[in-house]
């Protein structure tokens, strides 16, 4: 359902010193495809965070393999980013999110650029 309208790429390839590179092209999401859902706050929440958690596993699994911690780096393309998208969904969202990461992933990533 999502994946439609919310362009996110979980493993993009590494960085030069080797962390797996997540990006999210906020500025490309369709607010609108995504609110016509009935509960799309509940649902984008479940599906965002079930891809984080996904990345969280893969993290943990190659830490272990390689006995170092591994963090993603973080790439927040905001291309499109406008007032039309600052709504009352996506400000939850952010919220919800932002507080999940502070709470279950605080070093989960090495970089965030945007």
């Amino acid at each position: 359902w999502a994946t439609s309208h919310a362009p996110i790429g979980m493993h993009c390839g590494y960085s030069l010193s080797g962390h797996p590179v997540k990006i999210e092209r906020i500025g490309a999401y369709d607010l609108a495809g995504l609110q016509r859902s009935p509960d799309c706050r509940r649902r984008l929440n479940a599906f965002y965070l079930g891809l984080v958690d996904c990345l969280q596993r893969r993290l943990d699994l190659t830490s272990v393999e390689q006995k170092s911690l591994q963090q993603t780096y973080e790439i927040f393309d905001l291309a499109g980013l406008g007032p039309q998208m600052l709504t009352m969904t996506t400000i939850a969202f952010t919220k919800d999110v932002l507080l999940a990461f502070s709470t279950h992933y605080p070093s989960s990533f090495a970089k965030a650029v945007i």
